[in-house]
């Protein structure tokens, strides 16, 4: 089995290699004033960055910034409930009466492709949001009120129920990530998202080893949902004491300048 798993890796790797475009001029799916306009909003920000990073920065005393913990313990608290799920959910879905292995492997499907539309809405909402606290907030929330219900309710309403939750924990991992890169000094930036997917994703280990433990004391995995509804409800509430930095003027400028140049090709 992972040698037929790797074997549909490998045709996958190629078509990345050679389909898809790796710079902005390459981009084929763009306009020239797209390409333009898109370059230059790139420098912008760049010169930008530089500009807030110039001076002497204490990176090691950054690290240890209640903001940057903050961020640690909220993305451990979205990987707890991605991985947990991710493993145990159909240990869940065969409680449901009348299931046989293949139809646990269908229905446990259904959390995920409701997560991808769930995904893609949230996005759209993020790019219109001038905060994007709250939509994290909303997210987290739906995580946990979902995996909550799943936990008191029937075989088959907890897996609706499920796939609501996977609607918002999965949301919540893109919607996250652009928080560190709004509230963290430019300077720190880059090895504070190393650190935080690091510590971060230890709740890819500690999730299914603690549903295992719960599991083989209690004989179910309902307190372990239970948990993961905790964990999310305390993620929703730290998110509101990160800070996101307002934007300069000369970012605005540039921003007003790539609307213009949308509105030209548009008329044009």
């Amino acid at each position: 089995m992972p040698m037929a798993m790797g074997t549909k890796s490998m045709p996958s790797a190629s078509g990345v290699f050679f389909l898809l475009d790796a710079r902005i001029q390459d981009a084929k799916w763009l306009t020239p004033a797209e390409k333009t306009a898109l370059s230059q909003a790139i420098a912008d920000e760049d010169a930008q960055h530089t500009q807030g990073a110039s001076g002497k920065v204490n990176r090691w005393k950054m690290l240890l910034n209640p903001q940057i913990l903050l961020l640690c313990g909220i993305y451990f608290s979205v990987q707890l409930s991605i991985y947990a799920n991710t493993f145990w959910l159909p240990t869940i879905v065969k409680q449901i009466p009348g299931t046989t292995d293949l139809s646990v492997g269908f229905l446990s499907a259904i959390p995920w492709v409701c997560a991808v539309f769930a995904m893609y809405f949230a996005a759209k909402l993020q790019d219109k949001a001038k905060s994007k606290r709250p939509l994290l907030v909303v997210a987290l929330l739906i995580a946990a009120v979902g995996t909550f219900a799943a936990a008191i309710a029937t075989p088959v309403l907890a897996l609706v129920f499920l796939a609501v939750a996977a609607m918002g924990f999965k949301s919540a991992s893109p919607l996250f990530w652009t928080i560190p890169q709004s509230g963290l000094h430019p300077a720190v930036l880059a090895p504070a998202i190393a650190i935080i997917n690091s510590l971060g994703n230890l709740g890819g280990f500690v999730a299914p080893f603690s549903f295992g433990i719960i599991k083989e004391q209690t004989g179910s995995v309902i307190p372990g949902l239970f948990a993961l509804a905790v964990a999310s409800t305390l993620a929703a509430g730290l998110v509101y004491f990160l800070r996101e930095r307002k934007a300069p003027q000369q970012e605005t400028g540039s921003v007003s300048e790539v609307r213009s140049a949308d509105k030209v090709r548009t008329n044009a």
